[in-house]
């Protein structure tokens, strides 16, 4: 769930399907304004950049 830390709001949700083998990692993302997850097969996937430092 997407939940709007200032009123508690759900303002969106992903639902699993099926059986669940593994889960990776849940994140909180302070601040973000429009987070948002690509398909490998998106032309956004190709634009994207990542710095770890």
């Amino acid at each position: 769930m997407v939940i709007d830390l200032n009123t508690g709001a759900i303002v969106h949700w992903l639902r699993l399907e099926g059986i669940v083998t593994e889960l990776y990692d849940v994140q909180i993302i302070p601040e973000a304004q429009k987070p948002m997850a690509l398909g490998f097969q998106t032309e956004e996937i190709a634009k994207l950049i990542t710095l770890e430092l």
